[in-house]
């Protein structure tokens, strides 16, 4: 068994009364019987990803060799192909000295053309372009924006200074990356979009960035590791769609989670919203996601959860890692608990 890093030492806290009730015990059952049949199943190859050594050895290649000649990467792409990548690299505090990354994940044409005319140095910029069906029309409709203004403002083409990520296939992505010559790093046929993060969907832009492909390899392997968590979070979802709770929130109190739970909302979305399940009958009912981030939300949501129909179901989630920071100019020791005793003594902590 892969030796769990530190950094990721998941945890899952349910209340006792919950952990001793009969009803749980059953939906633990089947929340295994589920997550054993996920697993057996040949067309799901996300959960394979960590594994494939070729395809993890091109994205470290190919990032490295992008850092050579450029140090701001900027992302194009939609949905799983944006989603993702920023969840990783939103999970971990920026370095000085690493890559810079951007995700540019909407067609806004005012806000994209006065991005595009700001940067100041395209000439160390390296531009990839992700779409799994290599037809994404948002995706590639960006791609050409930035590939005429590059011409007219007298740099090289697009194509020799990008990056494709697609299925291995023709379509009109890899067809326009062989005509110019551009590189492409594969989305295995059987890993879904959204489920692509740990390909080099995600993979690229984290390594360019400065994270270490095989420490993540390690956190990933942990995560499959880690059936008693997936159990019992699966368990309490089903429980709650028995109870009719029609929302799920994933509450994160850590900044650094705040892109998850944007990515973890499709996740949950295109992965239970169907009309048909798998068995071809009437798929059953799922509840609508809702990502919420900690404080901030308490202050704009909290009163409809509190007043509001009792319909909602909540994952609470905090990262342990920043329990006491080092202010970098001052070298001073600043505790979060010594910052709440003093804001209760001052009453703005009052329940």
């Amino acid at each position: 068994m892969s030796r769990s890093p530190k950094a990721l030492n998941f945890q899952l806290s349910i209340d006792d009364e919950t952990m001793a009730s009969p009803v749980y015990a059953e939906a633990k059952q089947a929340a295994a019987r589920a997550l054993d049949s996920v697993m057996a199943r040949t067309d799901l190859g996300f959960t394979k990803l960590p594994f494939r050594e070729s395809l993890l050895a091109a994205v470290e290649y190919r990032a490295r060799e992008i850092a050579r000649s450029s140090t701001h990467m900027v992302v194009l792409g939609m949905g799983g192909s944006s989603l993702g990548g920023r969840a990783l690299l939103g999970a971990v505090p920026y370095a000085p000295g690493r890559g810079t990354v951007t995700f540019i994940d909407n067609i806004d044409c005012d806000r994209f053309w006065v991005w595009l005319k700001a940067q100041t140095d395209l000439s160390m910029i390296h531009w990839v372009i992700v779409s799994k069906s290599g037809n994404t029309m948002e995706t590639l409709a960006m791609a050409d924006l930035v590939d005429q203004h590059l011409r007219v403002t007298g740099h090289r083409r697009l194509g020799s200074v990008s990056t494709a990520v697609s299925e291995l296939k023709d379509n009109p992505l890899t067809a326009w990356a062989r005509k110019e010559s551009v590189p492409v790093l594969e989305i295995p046929i059987d890993v879904g979009g959204r489920f692509s993060v740990l390909s080099a969907v995600g993979l690229l832009p984290a390594v360019f960035s400065g994270l270490r492909l095989e420490r993540m390899m390690v956190g990933a392997k942990y995560g499959l590791e880690s059936r008693e968590i997936v159990i019992g979070l699966t368990a309490q979802a089903m429980m709650s769609l028995e109870r009719e709770e029609w929302i799920t929130m994933l509450w994160s109190y850590a900044d650094g989670l705040r892109e998850f739970g944007l990515w973890w909302q499709q996740l949950w979305a295109e992965s239970l919203a169907k009309k048909v399940g798998r068995n071809g009958a009437a798929a059953r009912r799922a509840s609508t996601p809702i990502a919420a981030q900690g404080a901030n939300d308490q202050h704009s949501l909290l009163q409809q959860v509190i007043e509001g129909a009792r319909d909602k179901f909540f994952v609470l989630s905090e990262s342990r890692g920043l329990r006491r920071v080092r202010t970098e100019n001052r070298k001073e020791s600043v505790s979060w608990a010594g910052i709440y005793e003093w804001a209760r003594d001052w009453r703005f902590v009052a329940g």
